[in-house]
């Protein structure tokens, strides 16, 4: 059976199992210069940088974050702390690049931020800055969509013979999906102008300006006019490009 005491870590009097580790008054100063003592040293520090880095260590903040998420005050702190991010430019753009991400991928995809860096060219603040700007200003941007200009369903479907006249459902490798989310392969349209494009490949001269960002089955070589039109098609059958 456990005691309802233990001792104080200074001078070794009976204190309650559930109070303070030491007595109050002389006894506190000295456990608190050992302390500090104690945590400046190196040896200290780096025992404790490892130990975060840990899975079992991640968990446990990972466990006790969801507990205090679900609390009232949690809900109200995670709401004002998302509100103040999504206030600024960096955060506005990440997250509606992330809900584009969960509506193009996978509507049911969890940790979308994580995976959108690892295709994402933009991966630094500075980059994802640099590439909205040439849009127009933060407020403009807040009224415009982020569209890929060419779209999922070219690199969703593939042609199935040399003359390109059947499409075929495949799934998107690695190298594809860095093209598709490649910082060249979007842009910022308002609604109308994103409405009127839709689904469509846009003419050669426009493609040939982001040759990087083809999908490899093309080969090096434009679609033809039948084949865009095929694409466009294709992008109405609502099909998930990808599941993680």
């Amino acid at each position: 059976m456990q005691s309802a005491t233990k001792k104080c870590q200074t001078c070794n009097k009976a204190l309650p199992r559930d109070g303070p580790p030491c007595c109050p008054g002389k006894c506190k100063e000295k456990y608190d210069k050992r302390r500090a003592k104690r945590r400046a040293k190196p040896e200290h520090k780096e025992y404790h940088r490892l130990n975060r880095q840990t899975a079992g260590h991640k968990a446990i903040k990972k466990k006790a974050a969801a507990k205090f998420n679900a609390t009232e005050k949690g809900r109200i702190v995670k709401h004002r702390a998302g509100k103040k991010y999504y206030a600024t430019a960096n955060g506005n753009l990440r997250t509606r690049m992330g809900r584009r991400f969960k509506e193009v991928m996978d509507t049911a995809a969890k940790g979308s931020s994580g995976t959108l860096a690892k295709y994402c060219s933009m991966s630094t603040t500075a980059e994802l800055l640099s590439w909205a700007s040439q849009f127009g200003t933060k407020e403009e941007n807040k009224l415009k969509h982020i569209d890929h200009i060419i779209p999922v369903a070219a690199f969703a479907w593939k042609w199935e013979d040399d003359e390109r006249r059947t499409l075929v459902r495949c799934d998107i490798s690695e190298d594809d999906l860095k093209r598709l989310w490649h910082g060249d392969n979007l842009q910022m349209l308002g609604a109308v102008p994103n409405m009127q494009k839709g689904c469509q490949i846009l003419d050669d001269g426009t493609l040939l300006k982001i040759r990087h960002c083809w999908p490899s089955y093309w080969k090096d070589c434009l679609p033809t006019k039948e084949a865009k039109r095929r694409v466009a098609w294709a992008s109405r059958r609502r099909v998930r490009v990808l599941e993680f």
